[in-house]
């Protein structure tokens, strides 16, 4: 089956989550060199927070969060 064609709206998305994953990334990866982050520590910390709001937290967000958590899974 091929991929689903994402519309205007989807590809603005996809592409704005794109670059926070990079931004992110690139942030964690110079934290972690300089000896303020621990490998997996930014993750772990994202994780307690989503399960803090998982009640009253939008879906959403809490999808585009964890979606944002493990892309930066090693």
């Amino acid at each position: 089956m091929p991929p689903k064609k994402l519309s205007s709206e989807g590809e603005v998305l996809a592409a704005h989550m794109a670059a926070t994953r990079a931004a992110f990334q690139v942030l964690i990866s110079c934290l972690q060199r300089n000896g303020t982050l621990e490998r997996g520590e930014y993750q772990e910390m994202l994780s307690v927070y989503m399960e803090s709001v998982k009640r009253t937290g939008d879906p959403v967000m809490l999808a585009l969060l964890d979606d944002l958590r493990r892309s930066l899974m090693d």
